[in-house]
């Protein structure tokens, strides 16, 4: 279990291709890579009664999410006014089918034990959708808190989530954003400054269901 203070200032922003081309070239001036590209696949799954969904998309300010990412990892999340909880427990078995025969399973840990606690309350489980895509990350150079990342590829169930070549633009700091990021942003200038693939996941959905 984690209770954590999200970052103040936590900027996400939509880019096209040549945008994105230009904010690389202005990360490398000023950031280093922090390890390879890492490919993600995350699966969100909301109860019979669409609680998680339906609080979601509800209040802007409210966020209640259950996802499988990778396939050996189940995160249980709520957050609420720069408030997140979460819960975490990765499986031996495929991740999926922990979650499929939940109320049956024998628990290897404490922390898998918590977690079919909290989700055998909820009832059954339906898996809704799918998300994936390709991370970049950078630190800064100067010892500094600010954690840049470029998710490209971003896919819902097969198909681009935002459009061909749209990648997400995501800067992380303490306090505030570098001089030379906000510099970037302004170039960009952005019409959303808060662009969340679970929230416009969950939209998709609800508009196909």
């Amino acid at each position: 279990m984690n209770l954590r203070i999200v970052a103040p200032e936590n900027t996400r922003v939509l880019m096209d291709a040549e945008q994105r081309k230009e904010a690389i070239r202005r990360i490398r001036l000023n950031m280093i890579p922090d390890g390879p590209t890492e490919t993600i696949d995350q699966v969100y799954y909301d109860t019979v009664d669409d609680r998680f969904f339906g609080l979601t998309s509800s209040r802007p300010e409210y966020s209640m999410r259950l996802r499988v990412v990778n396939g050996d990892t189940v995160e249980f999340r709520k957050e609420y006014d720069g408030i997140m909880h979460a819960r975490t427990v990765t499986v031996e078995c495929d991740a999926e089918k922990w979650l499929s025969g939940l109320p049956l399973m024998e628990c290897d840990s404490w922390a898998e034990w918590d977690m079919k606690r909290v989700l055998g309350d909820l009832g059954p489980l339906i898996r809704r959708f799918r998300i994936s895509f390709k991370r970049d990350c950078w630190i800064e150079k100067k010892d500094g808190d600010t954690v840049v990342a470029i998710d490209s590829e971003i896919m819902f169930d097969g198909e681009p989530l935002f459009g061909e070549g749209i990648s997400l633009l995501r800067i992380e700091s303490p306090h505030k954003h570098p001089l030379w990021a906000v510099r970037m942003l302004e170039a960009l200038d952005p019409d959303d400054r808060d662009v969340s693939l679970y929230r416009t996941g969950v939209e998709r959905c609800q508009r196909l269901s």
